[in-house]
């Protein structure tokens, strides 16, 4: 690695490393250019506009790969041995994670880095602390990067909330305070606050609190834009809007008026029939209709609504459900033992061919 390649295709391989496994071109690129422009920076060489396509030359086929999905070309590593190669260099090489760091302009490089980094050392973020720190608050807004399926691109929409919590998390387990960071972050991911992000967001909420954040995140403005979103909200016969409310009350209990209370009520009981038939006629597995029946069970204690008699109707449908997946079962297993049993036409006249040979020896 350090003998043989040309200093761009070395480059190359570090940037690949610190993204997921399977990156876009055009994204691997973007990273490419920002890393090389900040490594001859410090090193005094040259960039050349070709570095990029030159490297995937060098590399193909020995190290990388590429694969076209829905149009998109996305390069990775041949073989996961060069990627652990590649990851246990990094953990010995303080002045590339460093640079890496530095570089990043995807949140999912920071991820996937640290990933790398508290696979040998749970302390690395004492000593990378600085960078750290300062490649979240560049990348905590970047672009998400496309992700590959089995055949197909998937455009990931990770959450701020998500990342939020990831950061508070990451700190907790390295013991690192950063009150300011954690503050910034929370408000700027406040501006950008939707209902359908509300509940990763309490997520993320919980989890400070449970950090000794709790004066941050019950300050008047965090507790008034949540509200703001909650009230705006045009509540329909979805039960996971609702969930919504009853996680907003067990985080702030003492933030919401009665009066308010009895408007999400309202709005429950004129949706409830909606809710309970989309339960009862639009699931059919057993884990799922449960999970729904125990919401609908935690909602109608939050809001004062007797629930029992449709809680006896799910209870039914559960059973019956529980009914035909051990039927489906019985009939999987049968299938299987008639697979692995069977005799193939051919067997049975080959046998058969047998025994008239045998007859007559």
């Amino acid at each position: 690695f350090d003998n043989q390649l040309k200093y761009y295709s070395k480059n190359l391989l570090l940037v690949l490393t610190s993204l997921p496994d399977k990156v876009c071109y055009e994204e691997l690129r973007k990273a490419y250019y920002v890393f090389e422009k900040n490594k001859a920076s410090i090193y005094g060489y040259p960039i050349n506009e070709n570095d990029f396509e030159n490297a995937l030359k060098e590399l193909e086929i020995t190290f990388i790969s590429s694969q076209v999905y829905n149009n998109r070309i996305f390069i990775f590593f041949n073989n996961p041995s060069i990627r652990d190669f590649m990851e246990n260099y990094l953990n010995s090489s303080d002045d590339d994670f460093r640079l890496l760091l530095d570089s990043s302009i995807y949140f999912n490089q920071i991820q996937k880095l640290c990933t790398i980094k508290t696979k040998n050392d749970f302390k690395f973020l004492i000593k990378f602390a600085y960078e750290i720190q300062r490649a979240i608050r560049k990348t905590f807004m970047s672009d998400n990067l496309l992700l590959v399926g089995h055949s197909y691109v998937l455009d990931t929409t990770q959450s701020l909330s998500l990342r939020l919590a990831y950061i508070v998390n990451l700190f907790k387990k390295n013991n690192i305070n950063d009150d300011k960071l954690i503050e910034e972050l929370l408000f700027c991911l406040m501006g950008k606050l939707t209902f359908e992000e509300l509940n990763n967001f309490l997520d993320a909420i919980k989890q400070l609190i449970e950090l000794g954040y709790e004066k941050l995140v019950k300050c008047p403005a965090v507790v008034e834009k949540i509200k703001m979103l909650i009230l705006e909200h045009e509540f329909t016969s979805d039960l996971d809007d609702y969930c919504v409310i009853e996680y907003f009350l067990r985080l702030y209990p003492e933030n919401i008026s009665e009066e308010e209370k009895r408007y999400f009520k309202d709005r429950f009981k004129l949706c409830y029939q909606d809710i309970v038939e989309k339960g009862l006629y639009n699931i059919d597995y057993s884990r799922d209709l449960q999970e729904y029946r125990d919401k609908l069970e935690t909602i109608g204690n939050i809001f004062d609504t007797d629930v029992s008699y449709e809680l006896k109707e799910f209870n039914k449908r559960m059973d019956e459900l529980i009914e035909l997946e051990n039927q489906d079962s019985i009939d999987d297993d049968s299938y299987d033992y008639y697979e692995e049993n069977k005799i193939e036409e051919s067997e049975i006249e080959s046998e058969i061919e047998n025994m008239f040979e045998k007859l007559f020896e």
